[in-house]
């Protein structure tokens, strides 16, 4: 993948977290694992971080449908704007911890089992 279709790729994906939330409401309880490989990937450049979204989001087909939507019509009816907001972060060379921030911002929060879990053993 070259560096534009990497932007491409995180854009669409962003542009779900921003406008469907509900695409991941099968994965709320996972997001955790996800935002911990991010937190892992602070110092990596795009192509990882993408990697490691597109693995999680593989368990999760409506998401990588609504990636897949989003990328289709961003091509179909390119708009520059379509990214103006989403710029700070695509154009960062490490964008873990900026695309961990809008998720954390859109997506509605879970607790965990984990959680309770840890309580009770205290």
């Amino acid at each position: 993948m070259n560096i534009n279709s990497n932007i491409q790729e995180l854009g669409a994906f962003l542009q779900v977290v921003t406008n469907q939330p509900t695409a991941f409401a099968e994965a709320s309880n996972q997001l955790p694992v996800l935002y911990r490989k991010l937190d892992q990937l602070e110092h990596q450049g795009t192509e990882v971080v993408l990697k490691a979204i597109q693995e999680w989001c593989g368990d999760y087909p409506d998401i990588g449908n609504a990636v897949n939507n989003a990328k289709r019509m961003e091509i179909k009816f390119p708009q520059p704007s379509n990214h103006r907001d989403m710029e700070p972060i695509l154009s960062n060379q490490f964008p873990a911890l900026p695309i961990k921030k809008c998720m954390q911002e859109n997506l509605p929060t879970s607790q965990p089992n984990s959680e309770q879990s840890k309580s009770q053993k205290s």
